[in-house]
């Protein structure tokens, strides 16, 4: 039980450095400030003592990134990089064997030169702009992390389209973490499967 409760602990603070460490640091503060005002010196000792703690959850925080933080941060560049026409950034962190799964157009297709197709007929057809992500929850699994996405997107010529999608982000020894697989859920209200 304390194991669990430690590792969640752990986890918080390595997804959460700035809020835990701006906690920890106001505790210090307190605790300092009574101690000089009152001359007890054991109160000042635990203030340094919390001051330090908070400066090492930040730095263990700040250098210290989570499967679910590498796709949180993997994902939001993915749909900045499609958003802005970058396709070759794009198609750079998904894996060389990705998985596109489109089941709107009825076919199942994968890899690097798929996605950067498909891309491409996007950009060829439409100007996006403003995406605002809605929703991104990543959930890890054994193996990989599973990201819930819900996207705005301003198109040329439509408006603003909601989107759903599940991605999935891995890591591996040749490539470093990236974009597994992209399935659309549901784009502007139709469901895809």
């Amino acid at each position: 039980m304390t194991g669990c409760l430690g590792t969640k602990s752990l986890r918080l603070i390595i997804e959460h450095p700035l809020p835990i460490s701006v906690s920890i640091v106001i505790v210090a503060f307190v605790f300092i400030w009574k101690g000089l005002t009152e001359g007890i010196q054991s109160k000042l000792f635990a203030g340094i003592t919390f001051f330090c703690l908070a400066v090492v959850a930040w730095c263990i925080g700040t250098f210290i990134d989570t499967p679910r933080e590498h796709a949180r941060r993997i994902v939001k560049e993915f749909v900045a990089a499609v958003e802005e026409g970058r396709t070759r950034d794009a198609v750079g962190l998904v894996s060389k064997d990705v998985m596109i799964v489109d089941d709107w157009e009825g076919s199942k297709n994968g890899g690097r030169a798929e996605l950067m197709a498909a891309l491409e007929r996007l950009h060829d057809r439409y100007t996006l702009s403003h995406s605002t992500i809605l929703g991104l929850k990543p959930y890890e699994r054994e193996g990989d992390v599973q990201v819930e996405l819900s996207l705005f997107v301003r198109v040329s010529s439509i408006g603003s389209v909601p989107s759903k999608w599940r991605i999935i982000v891995g890591e591996t020894q040749d490539e470093g973490w990236s974009i597994w697989s992209i399935d659309a859920l549901e784009v502007a209200g139709r469901k895809i499967r």
